[in-house]
Order: structure tokens, then C-alpha cells, then sequence
């Protein structure tokens, strides 16, 4: 058998930079991870308060609208009927971008059919 050791590892010194330098750029550090926080952070709680606006402000006031007589029986049919569709499409979804075999990839098929 032929020892083929030598071929996993790169014995130009130029390689030897180019696989430290690629290590390196897979952890933000210093200011750039400030920023990356606290931009996350935004997003986390714009997108937050956006879906709760929807759910707790929006939603009611428009089944009010429709029939005011019955807004709470109402709000939870519509509550409860959007909670057990996510409880069973979310993890059908997920199961099948799972299998999915494009020439996209695995995901990427359902993110641009979702929108």
C-alpha cells in the first residue's frame, strides 16, 4: 500500500497561509460582531413586535368588525384553526425539503415557493 499521508496535508508554504486565512474568517471578532448583535437584536424584536402587532391588535379588531356579537368564539376558532395547521405543516414541510433533491439544493425550492 502507498502511504498517501502527504496528500491530506499541503506541503506548499502558500497553502499552509491560505487554509489559516480561511479559518480566520469563520469568527467575527471586534466591532464587526458589535454590529452583527446589534443588528440581530433589531431584527429579533421589529420582527417580534410586527407578528404580535398582527396577532393581538390586528386580528381581533378585524373579527370585531365581521361580527361583533360573537368576536371572542370567533378569534378562537381562528386561533385554534391556525395553530393546529402550523402544529402539522411545519414538521410535514420540514420532512419533505428534507428529501428534496434539486438542482437548488435541499431548502431552497421551499424558501422561494413560501414567499
Amino acid at each position: 500500500m502507498s502511504d498517501n499521508s502527504n496528500a491530506l496535508h499541503p506541503t506548499n508554504a502558500g497553502d499552509k497561509f491560505k487554509d489559516k486565512a480561511s479559518e480566520n474568517t469563520l469568527h467575527v471578532t471586534g466591532r464587526r460582531k458589535r454590529i452583527l448583535l446589534a443588528s440581530l437584536f433589531t431584527n429579533f424584536f421589529v420582527l417580534l413586535a410586527l407578528y404580535c402587532g398582527v396577532i393581538s391588535v390586528l386580528l381581533p379588531n378585524h373579527i370585531a368588525q365581521i361580527d361583533p356579537a360573537n368576536k371572542a368564539n370567533n378569534l378562537a376558532i381562528v386561533m385554534t384553526s391556525a395553530l393546529l395547521f402550523t402544529i402539522f405543516a411545519q414538521p410535514i414541510a420540514g420532512a419533505l425539503s428534507d428529501r428534496c433533491r434539486s438542482t437548488w439544493g435541499r431548502r431552497s425550492p421551499w424558501i422561494v415557493g413560501a414567499r
